[in-house]
């Protein structure tokens, strides 16, 4: 019974020696708290602050890229075929088959007075006078020169093209083409439903022009050179046309070269 007692008795001391010291912490840490309060608003402004110029800076960042990305589009060149090829620079296989074609087909089966020269010399006139009718809006005035579909293209792409944006394909005059080659050369013959062979030639055309080239020439010293070195530094002012021409050349049809492909781009949009 002694033993019981002192048991019972020593576990009710330990009970309320608990009981205090748990009613002593919670006393402390209730008398501390408010005065961890002043220490941490600080921080919790400094935190704050920090998100509230993060998301100045990402709204700041994100603008300039949108009013970047707006000034590029609005300085591009719109697209008026779908599909249109991307040719910058000649390709050598290409050059080579496409002067062998010429010399073996074309001039003694299709036509013995073509020449290279003189079909460039005609694509570089054609060029000019088809861009500057579409920076016009004016495509009525040159849709004999384009085939039908290529026609019908260009006039629906054009409706969702802007004045300023069609203004863009200006060119002031051929003394600005600097360069303009042969790309491609093709051979294409088909039998119609009256079994007469039809015969075309498509040859596919790549001019550089250089935007105010014939003023630069004539008001510096600037000089004609490579494009890898004098005209890099004008890369902007360059526009890139890819012009592809057809001319039919079935027996009995007196057949003109009309274009099938119209694309225009910047030099300096190229990727």
């Amino acid at each position: 019974m002694t033993y019981k007692l002192m048991s019972s008795t020593v576990r009710n001391i330990c009970r309320s020696r608990s009981l205090v010291s748990s009613r002593m912490t919670c006393s402390v840490f209730v008398n501390r708290q408010p005065s961890c309060l002043p220490t941490l608003e600080p921080f919790q402004l400094i935190e704050n602050s920090v998100k509230s110029i993060h998301c100045r800076s990402l709204h700041t960042t994100t603008s300039n890229r949108l009013e970047n990305r707006n000034q590029q589009l609005a300085t591009q060149l719109p697209c008026l075929m779908n599909n249109a090829p991307h040719i910058v620079w000649p390709s050598i296989f290409k050059g080579i088959s496409g002067m062998l074609q010429i010399g073996w087909i074309v001039k003694p089966y299709f036509d013995n007075e073509f020449t290279v020269d003189d079909f460039l010399r005609g694509a570089k006139q054609a060029i000019f006078i088809i861009a500057n009718a579409i920076s016009v809006g004016d495509l009525e005035s040159v849709k004999e020169m384009l085939e039908e579909e290529a026609y019908n293209e260009i006039k629906e792409n054009m409706k969702r093209c802007s004045s300023e944006q069609l203004a863009q394909f200006a060119l002031s005059t051929l003394e600005d083409v600097y360069m303009t080659f042969p790309y491609q050369v093709g051979i294409i013959m088909n039998d119609n439903k009256e079994g007469v062979q039809e015969r075309f030639v498509e040859i596919t055309v790549c001019s550089h022009i250089f935007k105010g080239l014939s003023e630069l020439l004539k008001n510096s010293d600037f000089q004609r050179g490579p494009p890898t070195s004098t005209f890099q530094k004008h890369r902007d002012k360059i526009v890139i046309c890819n012009y592809r021409f057809i001319r039919e050349f079935t027996k009995g049809v007196e057949g003109q070269w009309i274009v099938n492909v119209v694309h225009h781009f910047n030099m300096a949009d190229d990727s």
